[in-house]
Parts: C-alpha cells; structure tokens; sequence
C-alpha cells in the first residue's frame, strides 16, 4: 500500500510539472524497445513513467480529473510531455506502428481532454520545428523579391549615372 501510495505521489509531482501527458497501454513490449522509446521521448523532452493500469484510477482521482478510460489490467505508462506535444505524439504514433501492443488510451493538455482520436491527429501535424522553418520562409520570401527589386533600381540608377558621365565626356 505504501508503495503505490509512492508511485502515485511521484506521478502527481510529475503531473504539476508537466500539465501535458499522455495514457498509453501496452503488454509484451520488451525492455530494450522501452529505453528506446524513453531516449526518443527524453528528446521530445517528454518522459515515460511506467506502472500498472490500476493504478492510474487512483493517480487521476488524486489530480481531480475524472476517469476518461477504462483502465483494465496490465502494465500501461503515463507520458510526461513537455512543451511540444506533438513530438512526444509523433514518438508515441512511430512506436505503435511498430508494436501492435502499445496503445494510446487518451490524455489531457492542460486542462482539455485527449481522445484516441485527437492523439492520432495531433501527431500528424507538423512538429514545432517545421512550422518555425516555415514561419521564416514565408517571412524571408517576400523580403528577397523585395531585396533583388532594389538591386533591379540601384543598378538602372547607376546605370544611368555612367551613361550621362559617358554623355558628358563625349561633349567636352
């Protein structure tokens, strides 16, 4: 009892952290593919805390959000995201490709629940640093049509400078 009085403890302390997470269930994923999605999600900065299923009820009750999946048995894992959900979904979605036995069960940001459903579409999105890029390329686009019309105008303007001292020259 003291022990899984620890284990929600830790996942609520994790909880006031990271306001973000993730619910998943899986069942025969071996530990070797599980520190594998630990690295992946430790570079989404996100992380996985693995417990048992039963034990989530207790985690979500203590967090005061209501039961939003039936839970079952077996081992399931909470993630931790942290500013960028749609990495650790984009990791999680790579994963479940790969192993038929993980599976998203829901989640919250912030305060706005997650079905199955919208996990799946948030990581189909395009993630932080693809949007950055294109936010920059929209921007310096029209910034280099602009650069090369002031080329265009510098170099009539000296153009015609060298053509009237040319003018001018031929007159003396």
């Amino acid at each position: 009892v003291i022990y899984r009085q620890a284990i929600v403890k830790k996942l609520v302390d994790n909880y006031k952290t990271r306001s973000s997470l993730i619910a998943v269930n899986f069942n025969k994923i071996n530990s070797p593919d599980l520190t594998q999605l630990r690295h992946s999600l430790g570079d989404a900065d996100s992380k996985i805390l693995v417990t048992k299923l039963s034990l989530f009820s207790r985690f979500f009750g203590d967090i005061n959000k209501k039961k939003f999946f039936d839970a079952g048995s077996g081992m399931g894992g909470l993630i931790f995201v942290g500013k960028d959900i749609v990495a650790a979904t984009k990791v999680l979605a790579d994963f479940i490709q790969e192993h038929e036995d993980f599976k998203f069960l829901g989640g919250f940001l912030g305060e706005k629940e997650l079905s199955v459903v919208d996990l799946k579409q948030i990581a189909k999105l395009p993630g932080r640093g693809e949007l950055i890029a294109k936010t920059v390329l929209s921007i310096k686009s029209p910034l280099i049509k602009f650069r090369g019309v002031l080329e265009g105008l510098s170099r009539k303007l000296l153009l015609c400078l060298i053509s009237a001292k040319d003018k001018k020259e031929k007159d003396k």
